[in-house]
């Protein structure tokens, strides 16, 4: 079953940046809208070290130990960059930029993205996809979206 992806926002993400796409007509043709890029997400860990918790010492055996946060520095920007995401989507919405949703991003920030969602505009998803598909042809990504339609 094919998906009619007319007038439909389609973002295609992953923890470096997004692609926006719109789609128009009942053909299916993703046309570009825009990329947001998200270098912190090049990023990883060890490159935090500033960023470290630091160490402590245990009271009862004086052993030393790394302080561990509730969210590395990676997980923490991916969840900046979802919910900047989300806001520039109900922005969108808000203006009648689109009247359908689908996400394509790997299955995380898929979740990330999706939890941080209103309702009105969670209820707009036509179509998820939990794949890292940033850069490949606007093509590849219509079929594979038009495979999983939710509709």
């Amino acid at each position: 079953m094919q998906t009619d992806i007319h007038n439909t926002r389609v973002i295609v993400a992953n923890r470096t940046g997004a692609t926006l796409y719109l789609g128009h007509g009942n053909g299916g043709q993703l046309r570009l809208s825009r990329e947001i890029d998200h270098p912190e997400g090049r990023l990883r860990e060890r490159d935090r070290a500033a960023d470290r918790p630091g160490r402590g010492t245990s009271r009862k055996s004086g052993a030393r130990h790394g302080l561990s946060p509730e969210e590395t520095g990676v997980e923490h920007d991916a969840r900046m960059f979802a919910l900047r995401l989300v806001d520039e989507l109900e922005h969108e919405r808000i203006q009648g930029a689109f009247d359908r949703l689908a996400v394509v991003a790997p299955p995380k920030l898929l979740g990330t993205i999706k939890n941080a969602m209103p309702g009105i505009l969670r209820g707009m998803l036509i179509a998820t996809l939990d794949k890292d598909m940033r850069g490949l042809p606007s093509d590849l990504i219509r079929e594979e979206l038009n495979v999983r339609a939710m509709v």
